[in-house]
């Protein structure tokens, strides 16, 4: 299972590269308000809803990578992952949207949070809501085309940063 320890080392990367942003300090603290109004934005777009619905809409994507870089994989481990990865995505979603409310209450303004609040409330911001998987479904042969391209970049990106093993290299 070389490929799939490749994946999650790139996943861990990626992660770590997003946590080593420079922190936000100067930024004052949001507002009770400002967090009631983050509060109210998600539960206007439907916030884990959506974040299901579009991880859903990327699971055959997500499958097919996995099958190019793992090809070697039983179809039962294949299913185990899909399981794994289906329930992974579920309990992130929760604890992702916990952590963006203050994150919008911090960045937006009580006046943004207010238009957001009464453009996701309105029927068009409901139809952005609905027909974001449809969105995401109709993008996927684009997105599967591209990911073997993005990713040998990025591996090349990285292994010029920080370098790689000779068998890492792409």
């Amino acid at each position: 299972m070389p490929a799939i320890r490749i994946l999650a080392a790139t996943v861990a990367a990626a992660a770590l590269a997003f946590a080593a942003q420079p922190a936000l300090a100067a930024d004052p603290a949001p507002s009770a308000h400002q967090v009631e109004l983050a509060t109210r934005v998600f539960a206007a777009m439907h916030m884990e809803r959506t974040m299901a619905n579009v991880t859903q809409a990327m699971a055959p994507m997500m499958t097919r990578q996995v099958d190019t870089m793992a090809p070697q994989l039983t179809p039962a481990q294949r299913q185990a992952l899909g399981v794994a990865l289906n329930d992974m995505m579920k309990e992130m979603t929760g604890k992702l949207t916990a952590q963006m409310i203050p994150v919008y209450a911090a960045t937006f303004s009580e006046k943004e949070l207010n238009d957001l609040l009464a453009f996701y409330s309105s029927p068009t911001g409901q139809a952005v809501i609905d027909k974001t998987p449809l969105v995401m479904t109709r993008l996927q042969p684009a997105m599967s085309e591209m990911m073997p391209t993005m990713m040998a970049r990025f591996r090349e990106r990285v292994c010029a940063e920080v370098g790689c093993p000779p068998a890492a290299k792409p």
